[in-house]
Formats: C-alpha cells, structure tokens, sequence
C-alpha cells in the first residue's frame, strides 16, 4: 500500500510541476506581465523578470526529478 502511494504521490508532483513550468514557458508574456502588475507596489517589483526565470526553472526541475522517482520506484 506505501508503495502505491509513493508512486501516486511522485506522479502527481511530476505532473504538477511540469504543467505549470510549461504553461510559463509556453505563455511566457502573459504569465510575466500579470506577475509585474501583481508586484508592481512591492520591493520585489524590479525583480520580477528574474525570479520568474527562477520560478520556471525550479518548477521543471522539480516536475523533472519527481518523475524520474516515479520510474525509479516503479521499475525498482
């Protein structure tokens, strides 16, 4: 049972994280611009554009490394 639920759980981070991390990279412009008027009154205003680089990359990461746990547990 603990297995079947690794293997759920490390699916849906995988699933998650690269959905998001490509909805980023495919409407780059849109996601960028409501991030910007959503921090325009913050001290984190002028640097919006690099933490959504950030963002994005930590969000494929992740998607990418949950995946291959997913493998590793199902084929281990």
């Amino acid at each position: 049972m603990q297995y079947l639920l690794q293997l759920l759980v490390s699916a849906f981070l995988a699933i998650l994280f690269l959905q998001s991390g490509v909805d980023k990279i495919a409407d780059r412009q849109g996601n960028l611009e409501w991030l910007k008027g959503h921090f325009a009154k913050s001290p984190l205003a002028g640097t919006v554009p690099l933490l959504f680089v950030a963002l994005i990359i930590l969000e494929v990461s992740a998607g990418v490394l949950s995946g291959i746990g997913f493998f590793a547990l199902l084929f281990a």
